[in-house]
């Protein structure tokens, strides 16, 4: 398995536990995503959270432990105003809510060896997201740290900058604590993988994200680009066409050498010429948009277990 990498994640992901007599209720009536799917334990589909107006508070990984009890994995910059979120509604219901961050080991896994490793782990009783494209995500309960151990003892350790960038590459859009709030699920293409269940009840956001879906059109959609700086750009911040109009926000950046390899929302990119981006107190710097059709977000392979 020496192609194999691992990519410890803690320090930029965590998770919650929503459990209790009413959690699967709960959380039905919370996200986008349809929770009542995830029938056997350690299923795992993705979805989002939403303000009432339908854009995405946070994007995440809904994986079920039995027993009406849940994790969602989601940035840890946006842990706070989830939970908090979370909690106007669920002092309403027999459910509790809980950051259990501290009480796993969340691993990326990279390569050839991936899925070998992502196996023997799930016997052990791990949640694995087997993300496509040779990637798995591991849940590690700090029961399992002598496996955890043995990982990072025998392969590669890379960074989270490098898993962000295999994220990228694989469009798996994700919102951080600088976008929260700007974009639709449509824009980030969590319409088209799973996150947007357009069959079940109602959630936040549900009646404008369904609008959209039935009758409207996705002005803004996801796009890879490269821009042409040394050093990263701040999320958030606005692309602007070449007549100086704004035509969309940065979603997910990853410096490398002398560029930054990014994921953008913008509107459909007819002339791709002359686009830039332009930081609060940055220079203006190009963007060359790499895609000439917009993305489809990530989906999980094989229903989030291997």
């Amino acid at each position: 398995m020496a192609n194999t990498i691992i990519y410890p994640l803690a320090s930029h992901y965590g998770l919650i536990r929503v459990f209790g007599e009413d959690a699967s209720k709960f959380l039905q009536n919370q996200l986008s995503c349809d929770v009542m799917e995830l029938t056997q334990q350690y299923m795992t589909i993705p979805g989002c959270y939403c303000t009432p107006k339908g854009r995405v508070i946070t994007n995440f990984y809904c994986a079920y432990e039995g027993k009406e009890s849940y994790l969602l994995r989601l940035p840890r910059d946006l842990m706070d105003i989830t939970m908090n979120t979370l909690q106007k509604y669920i002092v309403f219901s027999k459910a509790t809510q809980r950051d259990v961050s501290e009480d796993y080991h969340l691993m990326g896994i990279q390569g050839a060896g991936g899925g070998q490793l992502g196996e023997h782990a799930h016997k052990e009783g791990a949640i694995v997201l087997e993300l496509g494209e040779g990637r798995y995500e591991c849940w590690l309960p700090h029961l399992m740290d002598e496996l955890h151990e043995s990982w990072i003892n025998s392969h590669p350790v890379g960074r989270v900058s490098e898993w962000r960038r295999l994220q990228i590459l694989s469009a798996d859009a994700e919102i951080t604590n600088d976008t929260t709030g700007l974009f639709v699920p449509q824009a980030l293409g969590l319409d088209k993988n799973g996150a947007v269940n357009f069959k079940k009840g109602c959630y936040p956001g549900q009646e404008v994200i369904a609008r959209l879906h039935y009758r409207g059109e996705v002005k803004r959609q996801l796009y890879y680009g490269v821009a042409c700086a040394t050093r990263d750009l701040p999320l958030g911040s606005a692309i602007v066409d070449k007549n100086g109009k704004k035509c969309g926000h940065l979603l997910m950046t990853v410096p490398i050498d002398n560029k930054v390899d990014c994921l953008a929302v913008l509107t459909h990119p007819t002339d791709q010429m002359g686009i830039k981006v332009q930081g609060a107190d940055d220079p203006i710097v190009s963007l060359d948009i790499m895609s000439t059709k917009p993305l489809v977000a990530a989906a999980i392979v094989g229903e989030g277990t291997v």
